[in-house]
């Protein structure tokens, strides 16, 4: 692999015989095509593949959210690449009938913010799910107005449900209103804190699993 600067052109995009251009983390980038190998996968290999077959499945519908809150240590990867590494380190566990999803171990997001104290979920009449904290407002590196950020998962659809800007940090609770077809079905749920520019993030806090 080499990088190049843009020639007369611009930037080389494309395949060429047996090369490649593309950007690869905001770099143009020359590769060389890989030859196919005829030796069939190790199970070790078949093992990486799936694994990472499921965190992409599980990944990918937040992947422009993961961007923006995984901005702690990132040298030279990108938010959502360190988001796929932790979560295929830690969240996924091989069974016999495949992997199986540590729901407490998964963050959506990461930083220096200071997360939620001591937060309880309820599930209300009405579609409504009723989160409440402790305002810990002026102790360090948590800010009156930082804004709530709750992500919810429903394995059943494999969807997921984003709730930004419902309340902040002195707040202590917030009502969230979700789809009355999302009733009767199993939600994982996880909550952070993020700056008011977007720029700063607590790590998350699993809320645990609620029947809605």
């Amino acid at each position: 692999m080499a990088t190049y600067n843009d020639g007369p052109l611009g930037p080389f995009s494309g395949k060429l015989g047996p090369i490649v251009g593309t950007t690869w983390r905001g770099k143009n980038v020359l590769r060389s095509l890989p030859e196919k190998s005829q030796k069939p996968p190790s199970l070790a290999q078949e093992l990486q593949r799936s694994k990472l077959k499921v965190s992409m499945g599980f990944l990918t519908p937040i992947r422009p959210l993961l961007k923006m809150t995984f901005r702690k240590n990132l040298k030279d990867k990108t938010g959502f690449d360190a988001a796929k590494s932790y979560f295929m380190r830690e969240t996924l566990q091989s069974t016999e009938t495949g992997w199986e999803m540590r729901y407490p171990k998964v963050l959506i997001s990461t930083g220096d913010l200071r997360g939620l104290a001591h937060p309880a979920i309820s599930v209300e009449t009405g579609e409504i799910l009723h989160l409440q904290w402790t305002d810990d407002s002026g102790q360090a590196m948590a800010n009156a107005t930082d804004k709530l950020l709750v992500v919810m998962y429903l394995p059943t659809l494999n969807q997921f449900e984003i709730f930004k800007d419902m309340a902040i940090r002195q707040d202590g609770s917030a009502n969230i209103t979700y789809p009355s077809y999302y009733i009767s079905l199993e939600a994982h749920c996880w909550a952070s804190f993020g700056s008011v520019n977007g720029s700063k993030y607590a790590v998350s806090t699993y809320l645990g699993a609620v029947e809605l």
